[in-house]
């Protein structure tokens, strides 16, 4: 938002001016807040303050009206008065007395300066959101809170409610514009201590295709961040939403030239000094919201001029991935113009009468107050309260919530405990954990697939981690192949532990015996499970017994079975008469048998069943024949 301008006041509207026709010795007004003896007054928002105009004096008579102006908006008549500023700012108080038509000449001006709050939000990042039982949680309030700034110095923001998206691999990018008209016409930046920062509230789920850049309004350019950093989160970012983009958490970065952490690529989960914590959706390593060195000097910016439009640039450079902006800002220094009214209250952080933690097993530093260390009893969520007064005597708190876990011990993996040669298993480690580190892989799923060995895993929940047990996987010798052998008109299997049927490689259902009485004619194979839980699956066994009256038999035999390109008969006797018939009763082929073995053509023919038919001395019979 826009600090608040003090207000340059003149005599209030309703003052009655003597006519100049009537001479007058005007009155002098004299204006003090009770209680305050320095000016400016140092007070608090809210605080009610009271204004006495006694001390005022006219001649010859005595003072008939008071006429406050607060500087605010607000305004009041009477002797003394009272008024509350709400609002953090400089104001002008200004008293005109009146005798009778005489008006005072110059109003008496009070100075009166409200605090502004002080900034809180870096400490929420120095401290875990959840820590393990018996853990020690370290607090220190002085290097994460900022005792709060005011100044009248020219300053713009621009804020969505509904935050717009960058464009995804869009080489136009997305640009936002202030506009400054505040400062004096042709004042410019003249040294890289005339901005303190350029800020943006932001999130984005892959740092490594970002750019982004400052313009100010004659074209001259700062680069504040050129790609870098590759997967690590800016801000509480949703990943893999791209099919349906749901603005993340926005987290506020600043760009100083005077910071010490670096660029935004260099404190990143994989930078020189990275500087992440867990956040967004799923969590990973984000970026810690403060202040960080912008990749291009602020020397590039000496000689903008001040006022006219400073544009933000970000350029999403790579598709698959997207970001939100909330709202930027830039910071001028204080000093920027001698006219500027600014103020930082201060805090006596090592003072404990200013400065303290409070909560479950704090033992502050007995040399600082802002400093200390809790280690909660018990587990489950414990507040730690930090509560500061500054020298305008104002009071402000903030409370920070840690949940204190436990892993439970043993972590144990479940899963097979054998594969079969060195076929691959499925180990799985207990859910609701923050993070999983397999070893000897780079997995960081909950479950892993592998081969034989001795595994673990290490699982964290906020900063406790513990190490499973070695689960062991041993590999089995494979399953040996079964047989199918028939007798009579039972099929049965060699010996296993489990059974399962297929007919036309189709599972039979109910079909989990040794044994099988078969109901249809077809390619029949059983898969079994040997007693290291390793399975095999037979040789196809054709059946085609049904349906297949045999008249004549012995001393016959037809082979191979299957036949791909020939079939032969042996023991027929010479001259009798062969046919070949498929299941429906089309005859294939017929001849004569002149030899033993004869051989029978069946190339060509379609794979399946057929009925061979052989009739010898007006006697004949039927034989099932398998064509591959």
């Amino acid at each position: 938002m826009p600090m608040k301008t003090p207000k340059d006041l003149l005599l209030p509207a309703f003052v009655l001016l003597a006519p100049h026709a009537i001479a007058c010795d005007p009155p002098l007004a004299s204006a003090a807040i009770v209680g305050e003896l320095a000016q400016p007054a140092l007070v608090c928002p809210g605080e009610m303050l009271s204004f006495d105009g006694s001390a005022s004096t006219g001649v010859g008579g005595p003072i008939t009206a008071y006429l406050w102006d607060f500087g605010d908006g607000a305004s009041d008549t009477g002797m003394v008065v009272q008024h509350a500023f709400l609002e953090p700012g400089a104001y002008h108080v200004r008293l005109s007395v009146q005798q009778d038509t005489c008006v005072s000449l110059a109003p008496s001006a009070l100075m009166v300066w409200v605090s502004p709050a002080p900034d809180f939000s870096v400490l929420a990042s120095t401290v875990p959101s959840t820590i393990c039982a018996g853990d020690t949680i370290y607090l220190n309030g002085e290097t994460g809170t900022n005792a709060g700034h005011w100044s009248s110095l020219p300053s713009g923001a621009d804020h969505w409610n509904d935050p717009p998206m960058f464009p995804d691999s869009d080489p136009a990018g997305f640009t936002n514009a202030l506009t400054f008209t505040g400062f004096s016409p042709g004042e410019a930046v003249d040294s890289i201590d005339d901005i303190t920062g350029i800020c943006a509230s932001l999130e984005h789920s892959y740092m490594g295709d970002l750019v982004i850049q400052i313009t100010c309004p004659n074209g001259q350019s700062m680069l504040m961040h050129q790609q870098g950093g590759g997967g690590t989160y800016i801000g509480g970012a949703n990943d893999g939403d791209e099919f349906n983009p749901i603005p993340g958490e926005c987290w506020s970065y600043c760009w100083t030239p005077d910071t010490a952490w670096g660029t935004y690529a260099q404190n990143s989960e994989f930078g020189a000094t990275p500087h992440v914590m867990l956040g967004g959706t799923p969590p990973r390593s984000a970026l810690i919201p403060g202040d960080y060195s912008s990749v291009q000097p602020f020397t590039n910016l000496i000689g903008c001029p001040l006022n006219g439009p400073w544009t933000l640039s970000i350029y999403d450079l790579w598709a698959a991935d997207n970001g939100y902006i909330c709202d930027w800002w830039i910071d001028f220094a204080p000093g920027l113009s001698d006219s500027v009214i600014h103020f930082t209250p201060t805090i006596g952080f090592t003072d404990p009468d200013s400065a303290y933690w409070s909560g479950d097993g704090f033992v502050p530093n007995s040399e600082n107050s802002s400093e200390g260390m809790a280690v909660p009893a018990d587990l489950g969520l414990h507040a730690y309260s930090y509560t500061v007064t500054n020298n305008f005597g104002c009071t402000y708190d903030t409370t920070l919530t840690v949940q204190v876990a436990i892993i439970p011990v043993p972590v144990l993996i479940s899963g097979d405990s054998t594969t079969c040669g060195n076929a691959h298993v499925l180990l799985s480690a207990p859910e609701g954990y923050d993070s999983y580190r397999w070893q000897y892989s780079y997995q960081t799923s909950q479950q892993l697939l592998v081969g034989p060995g001795t595994f673990t895993v290490t699982v964290t929940l906020g900063s406790c981690e513990a190490e499973s047990e070695p689960f062991v996987v041993l590999a089995t010798a494979p399953a040996e192949t079964p047989a199918i052998t028939q007798q009579d008109l039972l099929l049965v299997s060699s010996e296993a532990l489990a059974y399962q049927w297929f007919l036309d490689d189709v599972p039979i259902d109910g079909a989990v015996d040794q044994t099988l009485e078969p109901v249809a004619n077809g390619l029949y194979t059983v898969e079994i499970t040997d007693a290291n839980g390793c399975q095999a699956v037979s040789d196809s066994y054709p059946f085609t017994t049904l349906g297949i009256e045999a008249t004549v038999g012995g001393g016959l035999l037809l082979h191979p079975q299957p036949a791909r390109d020939v079939l032969l008969l042996s023991g027929a006797r010479t001259g009798s008469a062969y046919r070949l018939f498929d299941l429906g009763g089309q005859l294939l082929l017929k001849g004569s048998v002149t030899g033993s073995p004869q051989q029978i053509r069946v190339e060509g023919l379609a794979p399946g069943f057929d009925v061979l038919e052989l009739r010898q001395d007006q006697q004949g019979g039927r034989w099932p024949v398998i064509v591959e």
